[in-house]
Order: structure tokens, then sequence, then C-alpha cells
């Protein structure tokens, strides 16, 4: 421990007063212990600079843990904290998990790595075959098995499809969650998850890190250590981290194989990973991986002892692999009703209609899914990279193991990156074909109308042509019906005349 960055303090009292900035002594003592730790922090400064560059390097960082452990957050699964998350989580579970273990089907891989004795020292990876999980009690005696240092179990659950529930019991997610002590926060993202009747929860995307720590590790001093009057004291953090968990979700797009116009399906996976600092074994538990995830030993195995984080990068890649398809799927669609509206020609020509706005409307909605998910995906990778700095602090991972990690997390980003460009001049250019089929309707409208004018003005006319043949007839049968009352007026004079004729005859 060091007083004001000037020496070493051997005596907790004498820490305390430093603490609380009181004097240690009378004057002359106070003066003594200062150029005492003053002469301490000379020579440490002094052997600093006798050493390599690579003992410097590693003494510096052992110095400056112990202000960043200070930044690491403690455990924040208080018994208290967890009986509500629990809680709340569990209120859910129905609809999460199916009911019976008939219907139960995990999968639990180990990876073990071992030292190849050749010139090399490589380190080799095989793995068992898969146990099928069908109730709890088999769950329970597959994390019971002990691994040896280096080695890491999978936890692999499952649904039937996308809206449906997780294959295994709340029993068993319950083991897992005691045994593997599954952060609280990953509870959050396992609600999207489930049996669902609509379309629901398609956009969220998150990603958590933490450093945990159940006890503090003393390292001891190293064996050269001397006094600091005599030499440097070389001091490791008094407190590293026991664990560090990640947790995420991901969505990407998959064909569904079934026959329907649209050919695509958004899936969602989801991986709790957490790996402990002092065994250096590892467990992570998958949710609806993507189907080219390979988990065999020859791809996944290897890249598991290498890093903490190593199934990460393999896990990134595989939900991209099928972007490049979807987006040349949706940039034909837009293509077909491109053409529709490229060529001039005259508005009862284009065959563009309602439906095809709605169609672009269809298009814009799915584009602007693609956009966010890749950039949620880019922020989860953002974050994976600064946790990845976070964590080399407290283990040795070699340079060459980070330097790949690293580089493979660029190299996914610069492909999302690209895809997102993609998205983007979609959009935009469905944004113009959705302006130009809107004018097209609106003008084909326009022009209905202006026909639509022009024959009722038509039929105005050939009405008021009408009405002028009514009114001539009207007139004659007025003229008739004149000429009528004449001839009954007539027929009413002379009929009794021809009455009295008659009767004079006979």
């Amino acid at each position: 421990m060091f007083g004001h960055g000037l020496g070493p303090i051997r005596d907790k009292s004498e820490a305390s007063l430093w603490a609380k900035g009181q004097p240690l002594g009378s004057p002359r003592q106070n003066v003594f212990h200062l150029a005492k730790r003053i002469a301490g922090a000379l020579a440490l400064s002094r052997s600093l600079l006798a050493l390599p560059l690579s003992d410097r390097t590693a003494t510096r960082s052992s110095l400056e843990l112990e202000n960043d452990t200070n930044s690491v957050d403690p455990d924040p699964r208080a018994s208290e904290k967890d009986d509500r998350f629990w809680q709340n989580f569990e209120a859910e579970a129905p609809n999460l998990f199916v009911s019976e273990d008939s219907l139960c089907d995990a999968g639990v891989l180990e990876y073990v790595a071992q030292e190849e004795q050749c010139s090399s020292s490589k380190v080799s990876t095989w793995y068992q075959p898969m146990d099928r999980i069908k109730s709890a009690s088999g769950l329970k005696r597959a994390l019971e098995r002990e691994l040896p240092s280096r080695s890491s179990r999978l936890i692999l659950l499952s649904r039937a499809n996308s809206w449906s529930r997780i294959k295994v019991t709340t029993a068993m997610f319950k083991s897992l969650y005691n045994t593997i002590h599954v952060s609280p926060f990953f509870l959050k993202i396992m609600t999207g998850f489930g049996r669902k009747i609509s379309s629901t929860d398609e956009n969220f995307m998150t990603c958590y890190t933490q450093l945990s720590r159940p006890h503090d590790l003393q390292k001891e001093r190293s064996q050269n250590a001397k006094d600091a009057s005599h030499g440097p004291v070389l001091l490791s953090c008094k407190e590293i981290p026991g664990t560090t968990e990640t947790g995420y979700n991901l969505r990407h797009f998959e064909r569904h194989g079934r026959d329907l116009c649209n050919p695509w399906s958004c899936r969602q996976s989801a991986i709790h990973h957490s790996y402990n600092f002092e065994t250096k074994q590892s467990s992570s538990i998958l949710i609806q991986p993507p189907r080219s995830l390979n988990l065999d030993s020859q791809t996944l195995g290897p890249i598991i002892p290498d890093h903490p984080l190593g199934i990460h990068a393999e896990l990134l890649l595989s939900s991209t692999t099928e972007w490049k398809q979807y987006l040349n799927d949706l940039s034909d669609r837009l293509t077909s009703l491109y053409t529709k509206i490229a060529i001039s020609k005259s508005f009862t020509e284009f065959q563009v209609d309602f439906a095809s706005t709605q169609k672009t409307l269809q298009l814009r909605l799915e584009l602007h899914q693609a956009h966010s998910i890749l950039e949620n995906t880019l922020d989860t990778i953002k974050t994976l990279n600064q946790h990845e700095g976070l964590i080399a602090k407290f283990c040795t991972t070699p340079v060459g193991h980070r330097r790949q990690f690293r580089c493979a997390l660029d190299n996914i980003s610069r492909e999302l990156r690209g895809h997102l460009r993609t998205v983007q001049v979609l959009l935009s250019s469905s944004d113009e074909i959705k302006q130009m089929s809107d004018n097209i309707v609106l003008f084909r409208g326009q022009e209905v109308q202006c026909q639509n004018g022009a024959q009722l003005a038509q039929l105005a006319h050939i009405d008021l042509a009408e009405t002028k043949t009514m009114s001539a007839l009207t007139n004659k049968t007025a003229q008739d019906s004149q000429t009528m009352r004449i001839a009954t007026v007539v027929a009413m004079l002379y009929l009794p005349a021809n009455l009295v004729l008659v009767r004079r005859f006979r």
C-alpha cells in the first residue's frame, strides 16, 4: 500500500492517519517518515528504469490494476435483488417454458482443453458428444460433472419455432440460474422468448457486461521484492474479479423454407457467458443459436481456450452469414417495383396502383427493421471490444490471441457497416420509388377525374336534349288536350239535337 504515492506504508494505523490527513507523530518524526518515503520512491523509480521494458510494463499494469478495480462493480446479485428479479420473471415463466418433462429437449456440450507435449506447445481441444437433457435430474447430473481447468460447458436451449416456448421446464431453468449464477439482467432478455400469438417485442436488443468479485484474492509479492528503502516492492491488485459475465441477444435473418411470398424470417438468439479467472472455466447458455453455427470441436473448440470471449466472435460471425443474401433479395424486390416506373410512357400504360404503394411500404418496414438490427449488433460488438480491453487486465491472455479476437470483431464490424450502408441506399431508393409511385397514382387519379368530368358533361348534354324533347312532347300533349276539349264542347252542343231528330224520323 502506498501513502500519497511517496512510499509504502506498512502499518494500518499509519495508513488510517494518512487517510484522515493527520500527522503521524512529532514534526521530527514526520520529516523522517517523509524523507524515508521520498527515498523509497526514488529507489523504486531507479529500479524500474533498470528493468527491461516488458517487466516495467507488467509492474505498471499491476499498479494500475489497483486503481482499476475500484471501477469494477460489486456483484449485484444480492439476495433481495435476486428475489425481486426472479419473482417478476417467474410470473412470466408459464409463457416462456414448457410445462412437462416429455416436451423438454436441451443439450449440454463440454469442451476440454489439453496441453500437447510437443515443440510447438499448442493447446488441443476435444469435446464430448452432446448430452440430450430430458428432465431436471438429467440436467443436474450434467451440471455437477467436474471439468478440468481451461474447459467450457455449453448449454443449448431450443424452441420449435420463433413463436413457441423454450423446451425446458421452469424447474430446469431455475437450476441453471442457481448453478451457473445467471445474471438477473439476462432474465430481461429471456422475456423476449416464449409463446406468442402476434408480432410483439420484435426490436428489443441489448448487451450487458459485468465483473463480479465473490471473494478477494491476495497475490503474493515477488520473491525478489525488497524493502522500499533498498529496492522496489512490486504489488499486484488487492482485489481482482472472480468472474466476468456477458449477455446479449442477436437478431438475424434465415430462410424459413415455407411456401410464402417472403421466404425470410427474423430469428432471435441469446447467450449468457461467464468466465472464471481462477479456474479458467467458462459456462454458457445459448438459446436458439443460428443454423450456421458449427458446434463441433473442429470449429468452435479451438476458439474457447484461446480467449475468454472467443465464443462470441464465432456466434457473431454465424449470425451474419445470410445478411448479404437477405439484402440482395430485398434489392431484387425493390428493383421489380422500379422497373414498373422506370420507362417513360403514358399514365394509362403504367402498371402501378395502390397495391404497389403497399408493397413499397412493406419493403421500407423490413429495411427499417434491418437498419435497427445492424445498428444494435454494431453496438454489441463495440461493448464486447470495450469489455475485452477491461478483462485483459485480469487474465494472462496471449497478445496474439487478443489481436486475433479483436481482428475478428473488427472484420465483422466492417462487414456489418457495409450492410448498413446498403440498407441506407435501399431506403433512399425505396423512398424515391414510393414518391414516384404516389405521383403516378395521383396523376392517374387526376386523369380519371378529368375523364369522369368529360363523361359527366356529355351526359349532361344528352340529358339537356332529352329535356328539350320532353318539353316538345309536353307542348304537343297540351295542344292535343285543347283540341279534345273543343271537340268535347261541340259534341255536347250537337248531341241533344241529334237525339231529337232521331225520334222525329221514327
